[in-house]
C-alpha cells in the first residue's frame, strides 16, 4: 500500500519501467515465440496491474473520491486506519503528533498494517481519526469458550458488572481498598486503567471438561491484573525491544537445571524484551498461561502455576513464548490464553476426538523443539527404556531438567503412572512466594 506522495512517485516510475521492460519482451515475442518469456510477460503483467491499482488507490483516497467501508471490524481497521489518514490528507507526522506516537514508530505501523500495535493503540488512532468502531464492539463469543472477543467497558451495565468477580479482586489486593461504599466503581475504574477501556481475550484454550466453560468475566479482571503487574515492570525497567531473536533460548534450557532456575525466568526474559508476570487464575478460568501484548507493544507472557510442578512450569512457559514468536506479531487480533497444558486430555474432546487448532499445535511443536531438538529426542535411550536411570542419564547429557524429559515420555506414551518421582513435584511455587498464595 503507497503512504505518501513519495512513495506515489516511486510507485509510478517503477510502473513506467515495468511497463518498458513489458512492451520490450513483447516485441521479442513476436520475433522468436519463447514459452519462458511468455511466463514472465504473464508475471510482469501481474505486477504492473497491482501497482496500478495501488497508484489508483492512493489518488482517490487523496481527491476524496475512494468509498471507505461503512461497517468496520477489526479484520478492516488496521487498513482502514491508513486509508483514512490519506483520506484526510493527514501526513504521518500530523498523526503521530496527534496521537502522541514517536513517528519512527508511526511508520512502522502503517508500512506493517499495524501488526504488533496493541488493540488500544489502533483504537486511540481510530478515535483520533474520528473512525466510529462501534462495531468492533458487538458481541461476538467463541464456540467453546463464550467469551467476548473484543469488550468495551464502557458498554457494560450494571447487570453485566456484577458478573465481575468484584469481591474477590479486593481481597487479592489488586485494588487499594479505600472505598469501601462504593467498590464496584472502584473495580471499574481499575479496570479501564488497566484496560485503558478497550480489552481482548480472543482465542482462549479451554479445558476440555463440559462442565467447565470459562467465566467471560473472570478472564477479563485476570487478564487486566496481568495488564497492571506489566505496566510496573515496564515504568520501572529499561527494556529493549523486542527483535525475535531466539538465539538466547539454549540459556533458557540450561536455567532448568539450576536450582534457582525458574525465579531468573524473569530477568532472562526481560532482556529479550518480554516482561514475565505470575499471577494466579481465578476461579472458574482454569489458565495455565498467557501470552499478550502491553499498551506500547511489549510482548507479555503471564503464567497461573496452577500445577506446583517443574516439568509443567517450563513446557507451559516455553509453549507461550511460541505464542510470542510465531503469533503475537503476525495477527491483528491476537491474545492467547491457554489451559489444560501438558496434561492426559489436552489434546482429546469428549468424543476423543483432536480439539485443537493448528495455532496451538504450533505452540507445542515450537516448545518442544526448542527444550529438546528432534535429533537430540531421537537419541535419547529413556525414549525406549523409560527408567528413571536412563531419563537420568539423558538429562545430565542434554543439560536439562529430567522432570522435562519424564513429562514428555508420559504424555508421549500417554502412560502417566511413569516417572512421577522425576516431575519436581511440590518444588516450583516456592520459587515464586507470594505470587502463588
Amino acid at each position: 500500500m503507497i503512504l505518501d506522495d513519495q512513495q506515489l512517485s516511486a510507485a509510478k516510475e517503477h510502473l513506467s519501467q515495468m511497463s518498458s521492460l513489458i512492451e520490450e519482451r513483447e516485441t521479442r515475442e513476436k520475433i522468436s515465440s519463447n514459452p519462458l518469456r511468455k511466463v514472465q510477460i504473464s508475471a510482469f503483467r501481474g505486477f504492473a496491474a497491482e501497482a496500478k491499482k495501488e497508484i489508483l488507490e492512493y489518488e482517490s483516497l487523496r481527491q476524496g473520491k475512494y468509498a471507505l467501508p461503512e461497517i468496520v471490524d477489526l479484520a478492516n481497521l488496521p487498513k482502514l486506519l491508513v486509508q483514512t489518514r490519506i483520506f484526510l490528507g493527514w501526513s504521518q507526522e500530523h498523526l503521530a503528533q496527534q496521537t502522541n506516537t514517536p513517528l519512527e514508530e508511526l511508520r512502522r505501523y502503517e508500512t506493517n498494517c499495524y501488526l504488533g500495535a496493541s488493540l488500544s493503540k489502533k483504537m486511540e488512532v481510530a478515535k483520533v481519526l474520528d473512525i466510529d468502531t462501534t462495531a468492533c464492539f458487538q458481541i461476538q463469543t467463541e464456540n467453546e469458550t463464550h467469551i467476548p472477543e473484543i469488550t468495551d467497558l464502557h458498554s457494560i451495565d450494571d447487570i453485566g458488572w456484577s458478573n465481575f468477580p468484584i469481591r474477590e479482586a479486593f481481597n487479592r489486593g489488586w485494588i487499594p481498598d479505600h472505598t469501601e461504599s462504593n467498590r464496584t466503581e472502584a473495580f471499574k475504574n481499575w479496570m479501564s486503567d488497566c484496560t485503558r477501556g478497550i480489552i481482548a481475550s480472543a482465542l482462549h484454550r479451554k479445558g476440555q471438561s463440559v462442565k467447565r466453560t470459562p467465566d467471560g468475566p473472570s478472564i477479563l479482571t485476570w487478564q487486566a491484573r496481568i495488564l497492571d503487574l506489566a505496566s510496573v515492570v515496564i515504568e520501572e525497567s529499561n527494556i529493549p525491544k523486542f527483535t525475535g531473536d531466539d538465539r538466547w533460548f539454549k540459556n533458557l534450557v540450561t536455567l532448568s537445571v539450576q536450582p534457582d532456575g525458574p525465579s531468573r525466568v524473569r530477568d532472562l526474559l526481560l532482556e529479550q524484551g518480554i516482561v514475565f508476570v505470575v499471577e494466579r487464575h481465578l476461579p472458574k478460568t482454569y489458565l495455565d498461561g498467557a501470552a499478550l501484548l502491553s499498551h506500547d507493544g511489549h510482548p507479555i507472557v503471564a503464567l497461573t502455576l496452577r500445577y506446583n510442578r517443574l516439568d509443567y512450569f517450563w513446557f507451559t512457559l516455553f509453549h507461550e513464548l511460541a505464542h510470542v514468536y510465531l503469533h503475537l506479531f503476525s495477527r491483528h487480533h491476537s491474545n492467547f490464553f491457554d489451559s489444560k497444558i501438558l496434561t492426559r486430555k489436552n489434546q482429546e474432546s469428549p468424543t476423543g476426538k483432536q480439539a485443537r487448532d493448528q495455532v496451538e499445535d504450533e505452540a507445542d511443536r515450537f516448545a518442544l523443539k526448542k527444550l529438546i531438538t528432534a535429533e537430540e529426542w531421537d537419541r535419547c535411550q529413556s525414549r525406549q527404556y523409560p527408567i528413571i536411570q536412563n531419563v537420568i542419564a539423558d538429562a545430565i547429557r542434554l543439560n536439562i531438567h529430567p522432570g522435562i524429559i519424564a513429562g514428555r515420555i508420559r504424555k508421549e506414551q500417554n502412560n502417566f503412572t511413569i516417572l512421577g518421582t522425576l516431575l519436581g513435584q511440590g518444588s516450583l511455587h516456592q520459587h515464586f512466594v507470594g505470587d502463588c498464595d
